[in-house]
């Protein structure tokens, strides 16, 4: 009799080893950032080591994003012990607290990578092209950066590629989990419900259920710790509100070096294959289907605007990398086929 884990059919399939082959090179990523990153300088950051030591005080905005801390907490009160005796001389802070969400974080960042790889092919391209995507995904900075530093972005990432790949696969678990999971992550979720309702208008009073389902859960939460904690629960909703006003000054960054840096740091040089792939061939896109390029731009849409409301505008267009993933992967498809039908 084989055990389940030795059975060669669930261990030797693609979903594992890109899982794994993804973990194993975030993890060295993310250790790394994790050490040298001035993490005192980074408020969020600071609320979120907060959190994780169940102190609620720090900022009103990212008080109710748990779930990431939560994990955390519970990772470093069973093995705090043994990870803080592999912490490194120069290492300032909790160290088994960072480690901690270096776990929880790398965990869900490959997740990502998976998604982002069964969203590429759906589109029918070849295992190597998917795999070089996943390449250009972990040579972004930002992808090592939620991956080993106290974030929680990773979970909103997860939960937009769960969104993404439940809508062009017509997956409906895919899209419920990522319903369930994204307001948890950020309140910036919201901006994604026109979009859900959209592109699934044929049933969109199943898709107003789950999403009312959800909010219930969300701001019963929130209300429940607001009640608690002694505060307003309309106070947390005009801190969320103020958010309007940062968008003339990310404006103006935008057009600055610095911002343009900042938006080219997603992918970097990457971002020329899918460019080369939309000037040399004669169809102006890359991808054949009307309804998937409308969802990719309506997606690319609201990430800008999420990026001005935040001010971080590289943390946030980041969210924009499942869609450059497919475009890489496309591009590198078409470049090779021209390269041999020349």
């Amino acid at each position: 009799m084989k055990l389940p884990f030795l059975n060669k059919e669930r261990f030797l399939n693609e979903d594992t080893w890109v899982y794994t082959f993804s973990f194993i090179i975030l993890w060295n990523l993310g250790f790394h950032i994790l050490i040298y990153f001035p993490l005192q300088e980074s408020p969020d950051i600071q609320t979120y080591l907060g959190i994780a030591q169940l102190h609620f005080d720090d900022c009103l905005v990212r008080q109710y994003r748990v779930l990431v801390p939560f994990m955390a907490f519970l990772i470093n009160g069973s093995f705090g012990w043994l990870f803080e005796s592999l912490k490194p001389w120069s290492f300032e802070g909790d160290f088994s607290l960072c480690f901690s969400f270096l776990m929880v974080n790398t965990l869900i960042m490959s997740f990502v990578l998976l998604y982002i790889f069964k969203l590429c092919r759906i589109f029918k391209l070849g295992f190597w092209y998917c795999v070089m995507a996943l390449i250009a995904v972990l040579s972004s900075r930002w992808t090592a950066e939620l991956a080993g530093l106290p974030l929680v972005d990773s979970l909103f990432v997860l939960s937009l590629v769960l969104l993404l790949l439940g809508i062009v696969n017509n997956q409906n678990t895919y899209l419920i989990a990522s319903i369930f999971l994204g307001p948890w992550s950020k309140e910036a979720y919201i901006f994604m419900v026109p979009l859900i309702l959209y592109f699934n208008r044929d049933q969109i009073v199943k898709w107003i259920g789950y999403l009312f389902c959800s909010g219930v859960i969300v701001f019963s939460f929130r209300f429940c710790l607001d009640w608690y904690l002694g505060r307003s629960f309309f106070q947390s909703l005009h801190e969320d509100a103020a958010a309007l006003f940062t968008i003339s000054k990310s404006i103006q960054r935008v057009f600055s070096f610095h911002g343009l840096y900042e938006l080219f740091s997603i992918v970097g040089f990457w971002i020329f294959i899918p460019f080369i792939a939309w000037y040399h061939f004669s169809k102006p896109y890359l991808i054949e289907s009307k309804t998937t390029r409308n969802l990719f731009y309506t997606y690319l849409g609201i990430v800008f605007i999420l990026a001005l409301l935040s001010g971080d505008l590289g943390r946030m267009f980041y969210l924009s990398i499942p869609v450059f993933a497919v475009w890489i992967a496309i591009g590198l498809h078409k470049m090779q086929f021209a390269f041999y039908k020349s």
